[in-house]
């Protein structure tokens, strides 16, 4: 919505003119008010619609008596099954202008990065990455890590770790990004790790007797049983 507001209330209004054919589509309805962009439809629900029979023809939803604020309004639908379109005529976000919380946001504090192990580890090692940044006026939504400049992953609960197992022989140079709920971001140090390859000289194992010869020895007897391949 551009800037914070107070939302009292939100009006959604199923599609009109589909007739039967339309009724029970919409079974299931999840709707976001977030002062950040909403990109995890499984931890930040704010309002549900549920019904084993669903919207009707024009049929209207309505949540009142709201006390909810936030610039990000996000309507998720659920497809009853069926391999059909999915309509809703109109949202209406009601409410008022409310305080920006985000004017004169400070960033999230310096955090350091580190790494356990913090030796060099052969290939396929896993080097747990955490961290533990804070931030003063507001809280920490997340926490990003990256190898160069490609992100690896992200946590978004305290602690906030990542396990990172190289693939081949390198050195990487990590780091972390920490967002704060306005959405600022703060990088942490630099730190380098290194895998080595493998101390065994198989990378991938085989049955390397597959088809061979078996030799009997010229000697076998009880006490002596060898097999030469």
């Amino acid at each position: 919505m551009g800037n914070t507001f107070n939302v009292s209330g939100i009006t959604i209004k199923n599609r009109v003119g589909c007739g039967t054919a339309c009724d029970g589509r919409i079974k299931e309805l999840k709707i976001f008010i977030s002062q950040n962009p909403i990109t995890n439809y499984n931890t930040q629900t704010t309002l549900i619609y549920s019904s084993s029979v669903g919207l009707k023809d024009g049929d209207l939803l309505n949540f009142n008596n709201l006390n909810l604020s936030g610039r990000y309004v996000k309507v998720w639908g659920k497809n009853s099954g069926t391999a059909t379109w999915l309509h809703l005529s109109e949202v209406t976000v009601l409410g008022c202008a409310g305080t920006n919380t985000c004017v004169g946001n400070q960033p999230p504090n310096p955090f350091t990065l580190s790494s356990s192990p913090n030796t060099s580890q052969p290939v396929g090692s896993i080097f747990n990455l955490s961290t533990n940044p804070s931030d003063n006026d507001g809280t920490i939504s997340k926490v990003e890590f990256y190898s160069g400049n490609s992100k690896i992953g992200e946590s978004l609960i305290a602690p906030y770790t990542f396990d990172f197992t190289p693939v081949s022989p390198a050195s990487y140079i990590l780091l972390a990004k920490a967002f704060d709920d306005c959405g600022a971001v703060v990088s942490s140090n630099n730190i380098t790790i290194t895998a080595i390859p493998s101390t065994s000289n198989c990378t991938v194992s085989s049955n390397i007797s597959l088809g061979k010869t078996i030799v009997q020895s010229s000697n076998y007897n009880s006490s002596n049983s060898t097999l030469l391949l």
